[in-house]
């Protein structure tokens, strides 16, 4: 949604006076995508009990990130930096989930099974949500009624597939909306859930 919105959210806030950040914007969120669903990585290695192998692995993020950056940096450009610090993200962060599932007997195959329905919902939505100015003749000039837009529309096309293709997840977050809604949770408790 950050990628698809980028563009009409800084129009509507800034005028085009912010143009060259709206890619590296939309770059970092897709990548940042890939992060979220890698960060578990972290977790399943500790809960393996293999604290030495999590250490080096934080050495080796530490000066890889920092690394990345400097290859970016020799450009002496935003999207260089960016180009660079996501590609080491999406390289890393599905190593490392790998190496995680892997000493579990998981296999390769497994870590792109993590992305199948959150990444395909996402992108049908981004898609649908990027083309329905387009589409519903919404002024494109008019940044706050493009960023509306593609926010609902991109919204209801992913619920729909999560119900679609996802629908004992779909089922868990109906559920927990029921019980927020009963006052037995607050929605600062469900989030830790």
């Amino acid at each position: 949604l950050q990628a698809v919105v980028a563009a009409p959210l800084f129009h509507a806030l800034y005028g085009h006076k912010w143009d060259e950040v709206i890619l590296p914007i939309q770059m970092l969120s897709v990548c940042m995508a890939v992060r979220i669903v890698c960060v578990t990585s972290g977790a399943l290695v500790l809960a393996q009990g293999r604290f030495g192998f999590m250490f080096r692995v934080s050495a080796i993020y530490a000066i890889g990130f920092l690394g990345a950056v400097y290859i970016g940096a020799l450009w002496r450009n935003i999207v260089a930096v960016t180009l660079a610090e996501g590609s080491f993200f999406v390289i890393f962060d599905n190593a490392n989930m790998y190496l995680a599932l892997r000493y579990g007997k998981g296999k390769l195959v497994d870590v792109f099974r993590l992305y199948s329905i959150p990444a395909t919902g996402a992108g049908v939505a981004a898609i649908a949500a990027a083309g329905s100015p387009a589409i519903l003749g919404a002024h494109h000039e008019q940044p706050v009624i493009r960023l509306a837009l593609e926010a609902i529309v991109m919204f209801c096309v992913y619920i729909i597939f999560v119900r679609a293709f996802a629908p004992q997840k779909f089922a868990e977050f109906g559920s927990l909306l029921k019980t927020i809604r009963a006052g037995k949770v607050s929605p600062a408790q469900a989030g830790s859930r």
